[in-house]
């Protein structure tokens, strides 16, 4: 009775501290991007082929690699500088995210496009989505550094909308629609692809139009131009196991073991992600805790961290048991879950690393927003070459629950770890 007293004060002194009318805002529209994003897996599972679904998530996966490469982690390097600069640099250095950010798009396209050119016709109808690919991490790109000025700038509308595939999933929803009510006929993977970028587009036309920026990055004082790429190269070893390394496991899983594997453990995610989505809004009262960590309030610390998990852990498991009663044969039968060989399996094996994602994630976020990125670069470099290493050994075998068993691994691993390093370190300030 205790602890539900507990977890009932601590609900009660969140909502003290939420603006209620931005954030209701905030949710809104998170909450329309997570039902547009089951909106879509639907229509994919239900009006594609198992494996034209996988090719479909391989498309983004590779779109999201190749962005991050062209881009050598420049958005990253956003928000440390503007913090720290006048009024004038932060307008110079808007523009220059902006500027470069659209030449490394075109870089991108253009590379990708002459590569694609020199291979054989044989090895260009094996790899048709690659130019579609590019064109889908051009826009990428440009999307991840306008998300980090609105970020930076306390546009949290703006922000939410940019942030992932939020504002894109809506847009594709509604695309999705006009198809429907125009010609369904129409819609297949190929026009899925083209949704899906000219969604892109539309959002990116949209965060350019809120910013003035000049296209020429050299009228950009030299001296900024120079601390935003030294500082993005340094940067870029960790941006790219952060943000890369999940996508090049997907890339990897398609090529050992099929694209029938890939949209197992794709629809798997997206039926967990919806459950943690009252966990990703505690996590932003969770924020907090950097601050609280350096100001040296370790008991105050040590209650925040203590409440948060609770209250996470508990919304999990109580959304965890209604799936299992109520939600369960709907995904069933919505998603055609029988086409899909394993993947029952595949989401119940999943609800594990939900369950531990629902106590860990403030532990993980916790370690970055406090600076321990070279813990967390190890960490993630031994969890992408030991995933690389069990995908290789295990692909002879050629059963699709396999790769699933290794991503919900690296993902345990990974957050005991991170857990038991940031427990340590709040009780011990």
């Amino acid at each position: 009775m205790s602890y539900i007293n507990s977890i009932k004060s601590f609900t009660n002194s969140i909502l003290k501290n939420f603006d209620f009318k931005s954030i209701s805002r905030l949710v809104s529209i998170k909450s329309v991007g997570i039902l547009s994003s089951v909106a879509i897996t639907l229509i994919l599972v239900r009006e594609l082929e198992p494996k034209n679904v996988g090719i479909y998530f391989l498309f983004l996966a590779i779109a999201k690699v190749s962005s991050i490469v062209f881009s050598l982690g420049s958005f990253a390097a956003i928000i440390p500088i503007y913090s720290a600069s006048n009024r004038e640099d932060a307008r110079h250095l808007v523009s220059l995210a902006l500027s470069s950010s659209i030449w490394m798009a075109l870089v991108n396209i253009i590379f990708v496009s002459l590569l694609f050119s020199l291979l054989s016709e044989q090895m260009q109808s094996r790899f048709w989505y690659l130019p579609a690919a590019a064109l889908m991490s051009a826009f990428i790109i440009i999307q991840t550094n306008l998300f980090h000025l609105f970020s930076v700038k306390s546009m949290l509308i703006e922000a939410t909308i940019f942030q992932e595939g939020t504002g894109r999933n809506i847009l594709i929803c509604l695309i999705f629609l006009f198809i429907f009510i125009f010609d369904k006929s129409l819609l297949g993977l190929r026009s899925i692809f083209f949704s899906t970028i000219f969604a892109s587009f539309l959002l990116v036309i949209y965060g350019l139009t809120r910013f003035y920026f000049n296209l020429n990055p050299f009228n950009v004082p030299s001296k900024i131009i120079k601390k935003y790429f030294s500082l993005s190269i340094n940067f870029f070893p960790s941006t790219s196991l952060l943000y890369g390394s999940s996508h090049i496991f997907d890339i990897l899983i398609n090529y050992l073991f099929g694209p029938i594997s890939l949209a197992i453990i794709a629809i798997a995610n997206r039926v967990c992600e919806l459950l943690l989505f009252f966990t990703h809004l505690i996590n932003l009262y969770f924020v907090k805790a950097s601050i609280i960590f350096f100001s040296g309030e370790r008991n105050n610390l040590i209650r925040l961290y203590k409440k948060c998990i609770s209250l996470s852990f508990t919304t999990v498991l109580v959304l965890i048991s209604l799936y299992i009663l109520f939600g369960h044969e709907l995904a069933y039968y919505f998603l055609k879950l029988s086409d899909f060989e394993y993947s029952e399996i595949a989401i119940f094996i999943m609800l594990i690393s939900t369950i531990g994602q629902s106590v860990t994630i403030f532990s993980q976020n916790f370690l970055t927003n406090i600076g321990r990125f070279k813990f967390l670069i190890a960490l993630d470099l031994f969890s992408l070459i030991l995933g690389i290493f069990l995908l290789f050994i295990t692909s002879p075998f050629q059963v699709a629950i396999i790769p699933v068993a290794v991503i919900i691994l690296l993902r345990i691993i990974r957050q005991i770890t991170c857990f038991l390093y940031a427990t340590r370190l709040i009780l011990n300030k």
